[in-house]
């Protein structure tokens, strides 16, 4: 439901050196384009069709029509189907999120991530590459869910004498976000990600999906609700 992208970046003084996930927008927030192009609203329905739709040949044939169209023009045809207007509503909202039209490919966004080199991404000044909105998000590679040590099939390569560190870094990890006052609602199994850290010689735990998290300031004041991520 996101648009998103890796780039690698080599910014210290915003402490960004590495490979990110640059997520752009949520698909389903795209409901000021749809209603200025009498588009039907965002459903899982749309969603699961698009993404059908773009792995078909008919998508090719759209994404070379629009590659040869000019970069500033964004009108709907009125007899485009459902999903190629889909596809130039999430361009749109790519490229005004960019706000860098030229300096990347946007048609890479609609089948996957995309892999992009330093030296694209440094086209931005720094400035305006703060000022862009975005997610940055740390990529991990090769990564499985805690629930998979005991319900993937085939399982993990993970040796069985790893297993006991590996979960008892996990609830260290909750118990040290639950002391700084922040309540996670969505503490899962399928939310801690494992994967091997070759500077450290073992498994490493990474917790995920901060959406449902409350920060607290004591019990007598309740709850204060204050939207997170990460």
């Amino acid at each position: 439901m996101s648009q998103a992208i890796l780039v690698q970046l080599y910014y210290p003084a915003y402490g960004l050196k590495g490979v990110f996930v640059w997520k752009l927008f949520d698909r389903r927030s795209t409901t000021d384009i749809r209603e200025q192009h009498s588009t039907h609203a965002w459903s899982k329905e749309v969603e699961l069709k698009y993404g059908q739709f773009a792995f078909t040949d008919d998508y090719s044939a759209f994404y070379a029509e629009l590659c040869a169209s000019d970069d500033s023009v964004f009108e709907f045809d009125d007899e485009w189907d459902e999903m190629q207007k889909e596809t130039l509503s999430s361009m749109s909202c790519a490229r005004c999120t960019m706000q860098s039209p030229k300096s990347i490919n946007v048609w890479g966004l609609f089948k996957g991530p995309t892999y992009l080199d330093s030296s694209h991404v440094l086209n931005f000044q720094s400035h305006d590459f703060a000022a862009s909105q975005k997610v940055l998000l740390q990529y991990i590679r090769k990564a499985f869910t805690l629930q998979g040590l005991c319900k993937a099939d085939p399982p993990p390569p993970t040796p069985r004498d790893s297993w006991q560190y590996i979960c008892e870094d996990a609830i260290c990890i909750v118990n040290l976000i639950r002391s700084q006052g922040i309540l996670n609602r969505d503490v899962n199994v399928r939310n801690s990600l494992v994967c091997w850290d070759p500077l450290a010689d073992k498994y490493k735990v990474f917790l995920i999906n901060f959406g449902h998290c409350v920060f607290r300031q004591d019990e007598s004041d309740g709850d204060l609700e204050v939207e997170t991520g990460r």
